[in-house]
């Protein structure tokens, strides 16, 4: 009892002195709202840093609050912070509030910024949603030539394939990501 005593009370002091690590670490954990209240309090202390925002946005989404997320984004950009990390958020948020249109130009930007499987994969995901098959596989086929082994890509593509009814291609992709993970539930 003695141990867990002094283990909290060295918790309750590190969130004083750093509420942003403290915040992390109970994100990870699953509390997700507790995290939010830090990472708050650590934007209290120091409002013009946007990290802060960041992850008080990350917080938000996580608590199914997407709209409130992307302002929170958007503050950030306001700040001078311009990253990739902000644009694949803000169209993740996007996605969630149904604004394709919008999602579709930030992860364009996130991609601009810094090229990364999961905004390409997001990117074509949404042109999937909103029908067009050909902008998607436009997307998957630029991923390949930055992440060329990359079973998630090519199973996308091989799906796409067969929903428009060319086989072959659908079926070499699927082959190859078949190769690459053989465990894979999408294949």
């Amino acid at each position: 009892v003695l141990a867990r005593d002094v283990a909290n009370e060295k918790l309750t002091y590190f969130r004083l002195i750093n509420p942003m690590a403290v915040g992390l670490i109970l994100r990870q954990k699953g509390k997700v709202k507790e995290s939010l209240d830090l990472f708050r309090q650590a934007t209290h202390l120091n409002p013009s840093n946007p990290d802060n925002l960041k992850q008080v946005g990350r917080s938000l989404f996580l608590l199914g609050r997407h709209k409130h997320s992307l302002d929170l984004y958007n503050e950030a950009q306001r700040l001078g912070h311009n990253d990739w990390e902000i644009w694949h958020n803000k169209g993740v948020c996007n996605v969630y509030l149904k604004n394709y249109d919008d999602a579709i130009r930030c992860f364009k930007r996130a991609n601009l910024m810094h090229k990364h499987d999961a905004t390409f994969l997001a990117l074509g995901q949404v042109y999937t949603m909103a029908g067009e098959y050909q902008d998607a596989i436009e997307v998957y086929l630029e991923a390949l030539e930055f992440s060329p082994e990359n079973p998630d890509i090519l199973t996308m593509l091989g799906l796409l394939y067969l929903r428009m009814g060319e086989n072959f291609k659908a079926f070499d992709f699927l082959g190859n990501a078949l190769t690459l993970d053989p465990t894979n539930p999408k294949v």
